[in-house]
């Protein structure tokens, strides 16, 4: 199988995401923490098996209502498979499988296409994770071992796990020898119970007769509860009459005096407490009414006392703005003095300038024109002398060229008509070669190869002189332009920078070409060198004999050459001078633009004002500067019109002030400053201010006691009003009568409140009020002894209770003897006891042999794998160890039966797995893992998924397990997460076949 598209709709973070992996069979993806590799993981978990449950991360995305995505895979055999899988009814998703012909899939089609892959063996075969590794922290020897020896069978430690579960759940229930697992402890409760049971039915003839002993005595104890509360009621009864008799006694006697006086039947409530709050209201209100009077009298004379001079409502107006217009005054006097600061800057900087370009007058810079179309026209100048620069460069360059390719190929053709056989030795060799070989033939041959290799040698010597003038120009030229850029970065003109380093470039493009050319023809003069070489030892070991037929055509052969090859080089020059020729014609008409140019610039040197016969470069600085000083001389006059308005705006303010000052008659020296006036004037307005307003206080206060007064008097009224009412209500015309009577009412009203008290006393004592009347009819009506019927009432309730207590004290005895008996239930209690804990202990040994039978089978299972699967996964194991290790440690045994491992070094000596160093335990761990995966690669060729599982790893071990899996993924997709920049690095630096996707977050 091979993952070739991931595309996400909306899961976790991840919204309308895909990644491509068709590619490479390895990738690397590459995120930090929380940038989402474990959300991706869990992506491609769900999409085979089903979306996770409630009770774990489900992934809900937040910004989407999309839930799913789509894998598309290649699975023999089928090609582009699309395995879709969406939110839907069911927790695990729908999934819709997509066939290439059309055909669609559901569940059932993706679980056969897995051939019945479930997600714990894809995460105990496929899945490399840290968690795999990090368990290993803190185990016990003999956990390790059986940790590594359990990851050889399913790739994690479930089966261990299991395995150890259900020992434990076994001795939990029962061990031949414990005393406290279930099943000894519920045989124990069943011999107890038994002999219980046994107990039980001894003592069951003596039950019956107790309870009918205790059932007579809870009779007779009830016919005395029922006497002795017959007894508490009359009792009770009793109780009552004797408090209802006092009571009884002292309201009769009070409504007797009661209905002997007069009645009063109407007076004010609270009549005297009223009529004395009144009386002082009056007091209270005249004193008032005087003292009103007096304030009013003393703030008249105040007001007479009191003359105030005030200002014009003009000069009133005026004060106040000139009050307020001081600090406003002191802001322009503030601003003048900066603005005399600011001009005299400007004007250094003018100085500096003109200083700078001595010896330039001001009037030349005030004359020179620097308008927009002089600079435009300028800058136009300046680009047509770059242009004729460059192309007298380009001329100059091409000439060069024109006479090294000239000399080189008279040279060339100077060399190949020297070495050009003479008729004589042409017919020569025509003749030996007709007469197989002439002796004299290979002698001549030898001689002009030795010439050849003498000329080749000061060819090259040449070409390494030429190439070493040609580059020290080269680098002269390059570094003045480096002077004049960064000249003009001083100068601040970039126009001329950009054409410098546009030049610098080509330059260097140039520098470069040379030196290939150079590279390629010393290559090629070292090639002929050797082939010289050859051929005269050819010769020197054949020269004693003669020259072979091929030999001789050989000669005539490259003779023939060199003919034609003189041929070619006459019109290679007859070409190149006909280029000089018309180098000639355009270095004549670039002459002619220069003349143009020169013309042009003088025009427009008259036009802006400016001296002549400077370079084009000069012209540039010059203008900025002039253009600078005009921009401070504006400056400066703008300044000097704002100094000239704030100083006429200070001097007005100042007159304004003097005429106030001696318009309001302020009394300030003659030499004091418009500040000091401005204060004295604030202080007349003040002081003028404050008397108008202490008479308009003065005036309201009058009003104020005027408006009391008159409520006051008002008041009075009122009160006398309410006086004579109240007076009126009780009868009487005279306080002395009002108060007499009150006194009179007051007595009534108490022992009327007696009364009624007594009358609820009578009532807490019976609340039933025809009961209540019968009973004091009866106090009226006849007497009796109360105390004498009481006693004897209470004498027999003592009998009774005493007899009580004996009955308890014998019932208490024989309830005792019942308890005994029943302290641990009922017979039938305590056989249905004995039976559910019998039924119990058989369940329990049913699931003790089920555990049983499940370590057997585990066992069993272990067995198999031993036998058939485990040699095939340790020789991988073994392979892949020793390859990891670098041969340090060749060999890994698994001995039956035994559940451990042993690892042999390359000296002979065995470890188990606790002895290693953590990060060969790991390597281990890691290659165990990959030989069951590769091992079961029959059933599923699923691609392997490594997550941080070279975290804890030297550089060197990541480089060996980076080797393996890259040698791993030839046969085998292997998708690679990790949080770590330099585990990126390391694989970039392998140079693999290797595709990276950053995730960020």
């Amino acid at each position: 199988m091979k993952l070739k598209k991931i595309q996400i709709y909306g899961f976790g973070k991840w919204i309308d995401q895909s990644w491509d992996l068709s590619e490479e069979p390895l990738s690397l993806f590459v995120g930090h923490n929380e940038s989402g590799k474990s959300t991706l993981m869990a992506f491609i978990h769900a999409i085979f098996f089903g979306f996770p449950s409630k009770r774990e991360n489900q992934y809900l995305p937040r910004d989407s209502n999309k839930y799913g995505g789509t894998l598309i895979i290649d699975l023999y055999p089928y090609e582009n498979l699309s395995i879709q899988r969406v939110g839907g009814r069911r927790q695990k998703g729908h999934v819709t499988i997509h066939y290439p012909d059309g055909r669609t899939g559901d569940e059932q089609d993706l679980h056969t296409l897995l051939k019945g892959l479930d997600v714990n063996t894809f995460k105990g075969i496929f899945h490399f994770d840290l968690d795999g590794l990090q368990e290993m922290k803190g185990m016990t020897p003999k956990e390790l071992n059986r940790y590594l020896y359990d990851a050889g069978m399913t790739g994690a430690s479930k089966l261990a796990s299991l395995e150890k579960s259900i020992e434990q759940m076994s001795d939990r229930l029962f061990k031949p020898r414990g005393k406290k697992t279930e099943i000894n402890d519920l045989a124990n409760q069943l011999n107890e119970l038994k002999q219980s049971l046994q107990k039980w039915e001894d003592q069951l003839n003596n039950y019956g007769e107790i309870q009918a002993s205790v059932r007579e005595i809870e009779q007779t104890l009830v016919h005395m509860n029922h006497e002795q509360k017959k007894i508490q009621q009359q009792l009770r009864k009793l109780d009552k009459r004797m408090s209802l008799s006092k009571v009884a006694n002292d309201w009769n006697a009070l409504k007797q005096q009661i209905d002997s006086q007069e009645n009063i039947e109407r007076f004010p409530l609270n009549g005297v407490d009223r009529l004395d709050q009144l009386n002082e209201l009056l007091a209270e209100k005249g004193a008032k009414r005087l003292h009103e009077k007096e304030k009013i009298q003393e703030k008249y004379n105040e007001l007479e006392l009191l003359v105030t001079e005030f200002l014009d409502e003009q000069t009133a107006m005026n004060l106040n703005m000139t009050v307020e217009q001081l600090p406003l005054y002191k802001n322009w006097q503030d601003e003048e003095i900066q603005l005399s600061f600011k001009e005299g800057e400007l004007v250094k900087q003018q100085k500096f300038i003109e200083e700078e370009w001595v010896p330039y007058t001001k009037n030349e810079f005030h004359k020179a024109n620097i308008h927009g179309f002089i600079i435009d026209k300028y800058e136009q100048l300046k680009e047509k002398w770059q242009l004729l620069c460059r192309q007298e460069e380009s001329l100059t360059e091409e000439k060069n060229r024109y006479n090294r390719e000239k000399t080189v190929i008279e040279q060339q053709l100077e060399y190949e008509k020297e070495h050009l056989l003479s008729a004589e030795d042409e017919r020569e060799y025509e003749q030996s070669l007709l007469h197989h070989g002439n002796e004299k033939i290979i002698k001549k041959e030898k001689e002009m190869l030795i010439e050849q290799q003498a000329w080749i040698k000061k060819d090259k010597e040449r070409l390494e002189s030429s190439i070493k003038s040609k580059m020290n120009g080269l680098y002269s030229f390059m570094l003045v332009i480096a002077m004049l850029a960064v000249y003009q970065i001083l100068v601040s003109d970039y126009a001329l920078l950009i054409f410098l380093f546009i030049s610098s470039v080509i330059l260097l493009f140039f520098i470069r070409k040379t030196r290939v050319d150079h590279k390629r023809e010393t290559e090629k003069l070292e090639a002929e060198d050797k082939e010289k070489k050859d051929r005269i030892r050819e010769f020197s070991m054949e020269e004693a004999g003669t020259v072979n037929v091929v030999q001789l055509e050989q000669i005539l052969r490259q003779n023939q050459e060199r003919k034609i090859q003189v041929d070619v080089k006459t019109q290679k020059i007859t070409s190149i001078r006909q280029q000089m020729a018309q180098w000639e014609e355009d270095r004549n008409q670039l002459l002619k633009e220069w003349t143009s140019f020169h013309d042009h610039m003088a025009a427009w040197t008259e036009e802006a004002s400016l001296p002549s016969d400077k370079e084009v470069m000069f012209y540039g600085r010059f203008l900025s500067s002039i253009k600078e000083w005009k921009q401070i001389n504006r400056e400066c006059l703008t300044i000097i019109e704002k100094r000239s308005a704030l100083q006429k705006k200070m001097t007005e303010y100042e007159n304004s002030v003097y005429s106030l000052s001696t318009k309001c008659q302020v009394n300030v020296p003659i030499e004091a400053t418009v500040e000091e006036q401005v204060r004295a004037l604030k202080q007349l307005m003040k002081s003028k201010m404050e008397m108008e307003e202490e008479k308009r206080r003065l005036n309201d206060q009058v009003a104020l006691s005027e408006d009391v007064l008159l409520q006051t008097e008002q008041e009075l009224k009122q009160i006398k009003r309410q006086k004579q009412e109240l007076l009126a209500y009780a009868e009487v015309e005279h306080e002395e009568t009002f108060r007499s009577k009150a006194e009179q009412f007051a007595e009534q009203q108490r022992m009327t409140g007696r009364l009624r008290e007594w009358d609820l006393q009578m009532m807490a004592i019976i609340p039933d009020k025809m009961e209540r009347d019968k009973m004091i009819q009866e106090i009226f009506s006849r007497e009796m002894d109360e105390e004498l019927e009481q006693d004897q009432l209470n004498e027999r309730l003592n009998q009774i209770e005493q007899q009580k207590n004996e009955l308890l004290t014998s019932l208490s005895h024989e309830k005792l003897e019942l308890k005994q008996l029943e302290e641990e239930g009922t017979y039938e209690e305590q056989l249905q006891r004995f039976m559910t804990r019998k039924e119990k202990l058989n369940n329990l040994v049913k699931q003790w042999a089920v555990f049983k039978t499940s370590e057997y089978m585990i066992q069993k299972v272990k067995a198999i794998y031993e036998k058939e699967r485990q040699p095939k996964v340790m020789k991988k194991a073994q392979e892949i160890f020793s390859k990891l290790t670098e041969a340090k440690y060749p060999y890994l045994f698994a001995p039956l039966g035994e559940e451990r491992f042993l690892v042999e070094r390359n000296d002979g000596q065995r470890f188990e797995p606790n002895k290693l160093s953590r990060g060969t335990c790991e390597l281990l761990y890691l290659s165990i893992r990959l030989s069951l995966a590769i091992e079961d690669s029959t059933k599923w060729n699923f691609p392997l998924f490594m997550d941080e599982t070279l975290v804890n790893m030297d550089k060197q071990r990541r480089g060996a397990v980076l080797d393996y899996l890259h040698e791993v993924s030839r046969k085998r997709q292997i998708l690679f997460f990790t949080c770590h920049d330099h585990i990126k690095d390391e694989v970039d630096r392998t140079k693999l076949g290797v595709i990276t996707h950053v995730i960020t977050p």
